[in-house]
């Protein structure tokens, strides 16, 4: 009988001992990355309940979540409790998560250690980045007195000709560990550039580089920038920031702390472009390999017909900015100049790209109509001095009868009785429906005319030629209100945003090669041949566009 009892104590004894085990989500991890170790632990009674951290080896701890589920059985209280905790590995080689030793009372269990394969870090992520981006990230020096997070700002060349690109790159050092610890990506703002031209580059949207200086291991997070400066003299590349938050403690359920960082200002050198044998047409059109392309088609049309012309300028360089050619249309046509199309991409770390002008060209008059004296001054990047392309004439002819679009066959004439008229006469009644229904509409309508001439009429002509600066700065102000961010839009996109204001689809075309030029005007290095011209085309479109808002916009009261 005693024997018996001692067995069965045995046995409860043996049931109330813990449940423990422990388990990896891998057991091969590459250097720096993150392995999950999840230990679940299932206990009866109500008696606290401790479980020890395990000793590591070639791994960091990095966070921490735990949770437990309670249930009574039979009046029996059985409780299973879920630690996760996330490990870091170091270097290449091996790692060790140790025994995990679990008590409850005076019963202890513990499990078997675990061993992780760590293989080295894969290649460095900068292989996404171009050539030109890698050789600065390079040549980068960290920041002065870097210890936690820094940013750091490059540009180049430091001295650069107007027109010319500058690149700049902009990198968040992150200390690996400090950066193992981000929950979420860190927020890199560009610099602030002035006085320039923008194109953003594609850059990785993680991690983009590492870097191994002073025995430790930076993370880099990167922006790129192609720049091309307006005017000569000193330019300086504001600061850079980047936004970053990390936990007070360890577990995940802990609140963050927000973290900023800035860089330091850059600045560079403008210089001027070359005076020698600089042309008198020339607008300020910088480029490398530039092409010039003239396509007419057709070359035969009828008298009325709209042939297309299609200029199309090819290299690199600010291909955005790039003025129109000069060119001589024949006396006896229309032109309808529609919206320049730009295409950009990067080719061996340039901006590079085509911009096309297209013209619709209506023959008022049979013959033979030539395109000539198609031409374009620019300054050559790569020889740092001046050139012109001419295309070759193009001839339109324009002819009547076979070349015309045959007419639409006319009906057969309606036959109609000779004793009954074709349309009955109306009554009195009728007449008088017809007024009330025409006549209220037809009326409005003359009155409102009326009103809209008179209007025109007494607005004032535009003075004298006004200044181009100011006249600029009004220009760029009707098109915020009319267009959110309009300085963000080019060509097409800008045309498109002011037909949708209801704006006429030519004031839209037109007022989008006025900026153009008013551009090239003010920021450009030889200013405009003819400033008075441009003042009073700026005006007369100004007119057009504000004529076009309603007017609460104008802000005048109804």
């Amino acid at each position: 009988m005693i024997a018996l009892l001692v067995v069965s104590l045995m046995a409860v004894q043996q049931q109330t001992i813990p449940q423990a085990s422990a388990e990896v989500d891998r057991r091969e991890v590459a250097a720096g990355d993150v392995v999950t170790l999840t230990i679940r632990v299932e206990t009866r009674g109500s008696e606290p309940v401790e479980i020890a951290d395990p000793a590591l080896t070639n791994l960091d701890r990095r966070g921490l979540r735990e949770q437990s589920q309670v249930s009574i059985q039979a009046g029996e209280t059985t409780r299973i409790t879920t630690r996760q905790i996330q490990l870091t590995a170091r270097d290449a080689g091996e790692g060790v998560v140790g025994p995990v030793r679990v008590r409850q009372g005076d019963r202890f269990a513990e499990t078997a250690p675990i061993t992780l394969r760590v293989t080295a870090r894969p290649i460095d992520a900068s292989i996404a980045l171009s050539p030109r981006v890698r050789t600065m990230l390079a040549n980068m020096p960290p920041p002065e007195g870097i210890r936690t997070v820094a940013v750091g700002t490059i540009a180049s060349p430091a001295e650069v000709m107007v027109g010319a690109p500058v690149d700049v790159v902009v990198a968040a050092w992150f200390p690996r560990e400090l950066r193992l610890q981000l929950r979420t990506p860190p927020t890199l703002t560009d610099a602030d550039l002035r006085g320039a031209w923008v194109y953003p580059q594609p850059v990785p949207t993680g991690l983009a580089a590492t870097r191994f200086v002073g025995g430790r291991w930076y993370d880099l997070y990167v922006l790129h920038t192609v720049v091309f400066p307006f005017t000569p003299g000193r330019m300086t590349i504001g600061r850079a920031k980047v936004a970053y938050s990390l936990p007070i403690t360890y577990s995940f359920l802990s609140r963050e702390l927000r973290h900023e960082a800035e860089s330091a200002p850059v600045t560079i050198t403008v210089t001027d472009q070359p005076a020698a044998g600089r042309p008198r047409p020339f607008s300020g059109l910088v480029a490398s390999n530039l092409r010039m392309q003239l396509e007419v088609t057709p070359r035969s049309v009828a008298v009325g017909d709209a042939s297309t012309v299609n200029l199309t300028l090819s290299g690199s360089g600010n291909v955005a900015l790039w003025p129109e050619p000069h060119i001589r249309w024949p006396d006896e046509v229309r032109v309808y100049p529609g919206d320049p199309e730009v295409r950009t991409q990067m080719e061996e770390g340039r901006i590079a790209g085509s911009k096309r002008f297209t013209y619709l060209v209506v023959p008022d008059s049979a013959g033979v109509h030539s395109i000539r004296d198609v031409s374009v001054a620019y300054l050559d990047l790569d020889l740092r001095r001046y050139g012109e392309l001419r295309a070759a004439p193009v001839d339109i002819v324009a002819g009547e009868g076979a070349t015309a679009v045959p007419a639409r066959a006319e009906p057969p004439p309606l036959k109609a009785d000779a004793e009954r008229p074709l349309i009955p006469p109306l009554g009195w009644p009728a007449v008088y429906l017809l007024v009330l229904l025409f006549g209220a509409p037809l009326a409005a309508g003359a009155i409102r005319a009326r009103r809209l001439l008179a209007g025109l009429r007494r607005r004032p002509a535009p003075s004298g030629p006004r200044p181009l600066q100011s006249l600029h700065q009004e220009f760029r102000a009707t098109l915020e209100r009319l267009v959110p961010s309009a300085g963000l839009r080019e060509g097409d996109q800008l045309a498109d945003a002011l037909r949708a204001a209801g704006i006429d689809h030519v004031v839209a075309a037109h007022a989008t090669r006025v900026r153009d030029r008013l551009r090239h005007a003010v920021y450009g290095p030889g200013g405009t041949s003819d400033p008075q011209e441009l003042s009073a085309e700026t005006q007369e479109i100004l007119r057009a566009l504000t004529g076009g808002l309603p007017e609460e916009r104008n802000g005048t009261a109804a």
